[in-house]
């Protein structure tokens, strides 16, 4: 999944976008967690993908 979003940097979606969600970490983590006790496969492929974004250079937000 990672690499596709590097491959389609249109599929990241708009970078001031990703500003916003940072100042608000706290919708964020709601939204990023919702759920995740229901479907912890889900919520690991999320955090999963977002570390190899996050390593090669993708900003997303931390929790």
């Amino acid at each position: 999944m990672a690499a596709r979003y590097l491959a389609n940097p249109e599929l990241q979606g708009d970078r001031a976008g990703l500003g916003a969600w940072s100042r608000a970490s706290a919708q964020y983590k709601l939204i990023n967690n919702h759920r995740e006790d229901q479907a912890p496969v889900a919520a690991r492929l999320t955090a999963l993908t977002e570390a190899k974004l996050r390593a090669a250079g993708v900003p997303v937000p931390h929790l």
